[in-house]
């Protein structure tokens, strides 16, 4: 006894639904179709499922019929006349996955461009009487962007399919991180000068980098940055407790230099956001001091006391950066 989806005899000539008909969900590199919105016993025609246009060759759409226990209430595709019906696919995909229903054994074959077979299934009958409510999820994965085109052998008007998801593989783009170096020279002047000598703490210095995203042009992004040092060494100061000038310890001078630097970027355009990934001291070339002279001991006026008027460093920073919006830091 035939077992059919169903059981009128549907209009003899069969109008094609629109597309914007369907309902077609999207999600990262697949599309699918729930086959819900268009009328009954309409053609299907192309869908653009987001990765791939599916083409079904007289396929049409069915409301209700004898069918239940949808995978998404009520509208299902089946064909009628012959045993087998084809889907093709624009870009190829590399899986194809739907929910079946048939009541004869159902054979799945994808095929790449030139009609090779890739791969081939065999599933079991699963209708029970007396409706089309068992639904079994089938899974055609090749793992490359190759099915251009899947054929179904079941029987007519005996073999439903809803929920029809296509996906691709997609090579993620590359976002890589991309930097440039900038030689930063500049000379501090000490004021007070620092003392120089074996007696004394020698001059020592810390920097910290601050770099920004100045502008993006075509092909290069363009950094701006300060330099800030901080110099620490011997001097004398006046005490006015005392009176007298003294020698002190860990006196500081702070100072900022600017620098500018540009990214070479092939994937830059005006407008573009970039942001800076890191930025650090990469090497220090030299570090001296300078202006050299002497000044009156405060311990011993008789005796003069070697100090510096300036401070020389010669550094090569480094700036990176990556395109997009900088990541929230998880709170």
């Amino acid at each position: 006894m035939a077992h059919f989806i169903s059981n009128e005899k549907p209009p003899s000539v069969a109008a094609p639904a629109q597309a914007s008909d369907f309902e077609i969900i999207c999600e990262e590199n697949c599309g699918m179709t729930t086959f819900e919105g268009p009328p009954t016993y309409t053609l299907v025609p192309p869908l653009d499922l987001c990765v791939s246009t599916v083409t079904f060759n007289n396929w049409r759409t069915i409301t209700g019929g004898n069918v239940g226990n949808w995978p998404s209430p009520r509208t299902v595709i089946y064909w009628l006349d012959g045993n087998e019906r084809d889907m093709t696919f624009s870009p190829e995909v590399s899986s194809i996955s739907f929910y079946y229903s048939s009541s004869v054994e159902v054979t799945i074959e994808a095929f790449d461009a030139t009609g090779n077979l890739i791969a081939r299934l065999v599933e079991p009958a699963n209708y029970r009487e007396p409706v089309y409510d068992e639904w079994d999820l089938v899974t055609v994965d090749v793992g490359a962007n190759a099915i251009a085109r899947l054929r179904i052998t079941a029987a007519s008007n005996s073999f439903g399919l809803d929920n029809l998801q296509v996906c691709r593989i997609v090579c993620p783009v590359a976002n890589p991180q991309t930097c440039c170096k900038q030689m930063v020279e500049h000379k501090t002047q000490l004021v007070p000068p620092a003392l120089i000598g074996d007696e004394f703490n020698p001059v020592t210095y810390t920097n910290v980098i601050e770099a920004a995203v100045e502008a993006v042009c075509p092909e290069e992004v363009m950094i701006c940055g300060v330099l800030r040092k901080t110099i620490t060494y011997d001097t004398i100061l006046y005490n006015q407790e005392t009176g007298m000038d003294e020698i002190t310890a860990g006196y500081q001078v702070l100072d900022e230099v600017p620098f500018q630097c540009m990214i070479d970027r092939e994937d830059a355009n005006a407008g573009d956001a970039f942001y800076i990934t890191g930025a650090a001291v990469l090497c220090n070339v030299f570090v001296r001091t300078g202006n050299i002279g002497t000044i009156q001991d405060p311990r011993d006026p008789e005796n003069e006391l070697e100090a510096a008027w300036s401070f020389s460093e010669k550094d090569i920073v480094k700036v990176c950066v990556r395109k997009g919006t900088a990541p929230v830091p998880p709170g």
